[in-house]
């Protein structure tokens, strides 16, 4: 059983969390690229497959591991599709994309191995989500008091 958290190291734990997201999102904004042409089709995929797209400045092996197992892909898969022996090599190959990047091309092998059939139509929500919006799909120029976006 985990010990109980008193409010203070709740509220310690949250403040780290956030000063987190706000440095992954500094680095994001940096070095990775988030203007992928195939973006909306991956939404659609993900749609398709149940999947939900990890953020715009999430960068990590986990994410796309979890989507190869979604999937019903295991590791020889990067060895077979992508030229690279392994995940890591994968990514550091293509060292500004962000995870959702890589899903997405996972996604379209998905598709294209059970036969292409019809995607769904999405609104104009972005699932992904962009540097000027957050998780929610607020605009972040609405809140001017939000300076983690």
């Amino acid at each position: 059983m985990l010990p109980e958290i008193t409010a203070d190291q709740r509220q310690e734990m949250q403040r780290k969390a956030a000063e987190k997201r706000e440095a992954d999102q500094e680095f994001a904004r940096l070095n990775l690229r988030n203007d992928f042409a195939d973006a909306n089709h991956w939404r659609r995929l993900a749609s398709k497959y149940g999947l939900r797209l990890p953020s715009w400045y999430v960068r990590n092996t986990r994410s796309i591991r979890r989507a190869l197992r979604l999937l019903g892909f295991d590791g020889s898969w990067v060895r077979d599709n992508t030229g690279a022996v392994s995940l890591k090599e994968w990514m550091e190959l293509n060292w500004s994309w962000p995870s959702y990047a890589f899903i997405g091309l996972i996604l379209e092998s998905a598709h294209e191995r059970d036969g292409q059939g019809e995607l769904p139509e999405l609104d104009d929500q972005d699932l992904i989500g962009t540097e000027d919006e957050d998780l929610l799909g607020f605009d972040a120029d609405e809140d001017e008091e939000d300076d983690l976006i």
